[in-house]
């Protein structure tokens, strides 16, 4: 390739994804026929190729170690959600953790619900077992008989 061959390629190589000829013309003033001749000539197609593939390959390995870390980090924080749920269930089975209001019932709820979604990625997960096990604890903890703070707003008029 010549100088201005070279530099038509350059600039059809910057374009990107979104390349075409036509374009390539419109910016160069070169005209498609001659454009295409090129690119047959000199198989631009395979130049574009041949130097992206290093690209290409780069962000996929950089793809995959990323997930590969957040798949180690996901695990990590399962691991510690079931650690922290076992601790709290057992304190609330011994009595050392209990509701005082619905805020508080409503809390448990929402944890509740999270480790729901977690165990529905992983089927696996003891965390099924915790949720059981919270639910007994939440059931055997009188969480029914909790005030509402809603009725005593209620009841003052506020």
């Amino acid at each position: 390739m010549d100088t201005r061959q070279q530099k038509a390629f350059e600039k059809y190589l910057a374009m990107g994804p979104s390349r075409s000829l036509p374009k390539l013309a419109e910016e160069t003033g070169i005209p498609v026929p001659t454009l295409k001749y090129w690119s047959r000539k000199f198989r631009w197609s395979k130049l574009i190729e041949e130097r992206e593939k290093p690209i290409v390959e780069q962000m996929a390995k950089d793809n995959d170690e990323a997930l590969k870390m957040d798949l180690e980090t996901t695990q990590r924080l399962r691991s510690a959600l079931h650690i922290l749920a076992n601790q709290f269930i057992e304190q609330l089975e011994s009595g050392a953790i209990k509701p005082r209001n619905v805020a508080d019932f409503e809390r448990l709820v929402k944890v509740q619900s999270m480790m729901v979604q977690l165990s529905k990625i992983d089927e696996d997960y003891e965390d099924n077992v915790n949720l059981v096990s919270l639910v007994t604890v939440l059931k055997r903890s009188g969480w029914d008989e909790i005030e509402d703070p809603d009725k005593e707003v209620a009841e003052d008029g506020n």
